[in-house]
């Protein structure tokens, strides 16, 4: 599949429809052919084939094919504890878990992942490079949505305010550097 691999499946996803599952069906079979190609490139266990799992996890996540994103997901958190244990990437991927967990509805097994996963990225902030800070908001997003499936308002509101301060704060421009 080589380099067409994921610029092909970036068309399919944005050419996806969740009303028609066939075009799901086609993002996740072509997802599996890349993944296997990944899996031939790239030493096991890896880092990289972490990232290859997390970035494929994050397409599908995106389509809400829980069932789908899960074992990848599952996979890329365990290579990812063991090989960067504080590494603000484990924890985003621990957030991304928990945000499956979330869309299976398993709302106990999701909490502790999106608490640990936010509060790991946001204690290492200032190692995440600014094309990876759009990784908070969507842990944040995941906790009030946590909160607003097990009915407990005043949780959702207060991770609300966090979520829009957030987002606030990455929509500041940033002050160009002095000389």
């Amino acid at each position: 599949m080589g380099f067409v691999g994921t610029p092909l499946l970036d068309a399919y996803t944005k050419a996806s429809d969740a009303a028609k599952p066939g075009t799901i069906a086609r993002v996740v079979a072509l997802m599996q052919e890349l993944l296997a190609d990944a899996r031939v490139t790239l030493p096991k266990e890896s880092p990289e084939l972490a990232g290859q799992l997390a970035a494929f996890s994050q397409t599908v996540l995106g389509l809400k094919a829980w069932d789908e994103a899960e074992p990848l997901i599952r996979e890329a958190l365990t290579i990812r504890e063991a090989k960067a244990p504080d590494d603000w990437r484990t924890f985003n991927t621990k957030s991304m878990l928990g945000g499956v967990l979330l869309g299976q509805k398993k709302l106990a097994e999701a909490e502790p992942l999106l608490l640990d996963g936010y509060r790991g990225m946001k204690e290492r902030e200032a190692a995440i490079p600014p094309q990876g800070k759009v990784h908070i908001p969507e842990a944040l997003e995941r906790l009030v949505q946590l909160y607003e499936a097990k009915g407990n308002q005043p949780e959702a509101t207060a991770w609300r305010s966090k979520l829009e301060a957030a987002r606030a704060a990455q929509a500041k421009p940033i002050a160009p550097s002095k000389p």
